[in-house]
């Protein structure tokens, strides 16, 4: 339930940037993603995390592309199987507590662009 209570207080722009780590962001992605669908938890997770950022003085904290890819990664594994809960998925999924995914699909020179923290950049190897 602590991620449900997260993403309210993300949408009510009450959520401390001492309370979102990279934990969170994956169980508040997955609460998004039920509650609204991936597009719309785009756009919610975009937001939030862009004002958590300035609030805590670092506006470079937010990233498009790691927004992007991590809502459209969970979004596709939440298809593959039934998750009884944000805990349940994480637990599950413990490849994804660090941002190694983002590796296996960006190189180093996309994974450094400066475009990529303000625009969701596709893998240079698409489709």
């Amino acid at each position: 339930m602590k991620y449900v209570h997260k993403l309210d207080a993300m949408q009510s722009g009450t959520l401390a940037p001492d309370d979102f780590g990279h934990l969170d962001h994956i169980g508040v992605d997955f609460i998004a993603i039920e509650r609204f669908g991936p597009f719309e938890a785009m756009s919610i997770m975009a937001r939030g995390i862009k004002e958590i950022a300035s609030k805590a003085n670092a506006p470079t904290k937010y990233n498009a592309t790691v927004t992007m890819a991590s809502v459209s990664l969970i979004a596709e594994r939440m298809e593959m199987a039934d998750y009884r809960s944000a805990e349940d998925f994480i637990d599950i999924n413990a490849d994804l507590m660090t941002k190694a995914f983002l590796v296996e699909q960006y190189d180093d020179q996309r994974l450094n662009d400066p475009k990529l923290r303000m625009i969701p950049l596709l893998p240079k190897v698409q489709f």
